[in-house]
């Protein structure tokens, strides 16, 4: 699909003028071999009589729960229990368990070991044999 906002104002162009909407989509299907508007899409802006050629702003959860504020949550939680499993501590600060795990191993520099979730430097290994 293309960046720019040209299917969709060529779309807009073709409704004001009174073309149908397979007619549209044959247009766009010519002029845009490989980037053109899916036919569900034409088909809805037609539908929801759609006037702006922007992108409608989504709704719902930040991409990237991995932030200062939510790393200084997780490490508060973690220091007052540590035994904690890592799905209350996702549930207790909104965010998935794969993003509360990532915080918890690759910020916080933390392992589970047993029930408990530790240090890296402060967990004993023992000698391979």
């Amino acid at each position: 699909m293309c960046e720019t906002n040209e299917p969709r104002i060529c779309t807009k162009v073709c409704s004001k003028i009174g073309k149908i909407v397979t007619e549209t989509y044959q247009l766009l299907q010519q002029a845009y071999i490989e980037d053109a508007m899916g036919h569900t899409q034409v088909f809805r802006q037609y539908k929801l009589g759609r006037t702006s050629v922007e992108s409608d702003p989504r709704s719902g959860r930040p991409l990237n729960s991995r932030n200062y504020e939510m790393i200084a949550k997780i490490r508060t939680i973690v220091r007052n229990n540590k035994r904690l499993r890592v799905q209350v501590m996702a549930g207790d600060c909104g965010i998935s368990v794969g993003s509360s795990d990532a915080i918890l191993t690759f910020n916080l520099h933390m392992n589970r070991v047993r029930a408990k979730i530790t240090n890296v430097s402060n967990v004993r290994r023992s000698p391979v044999i």
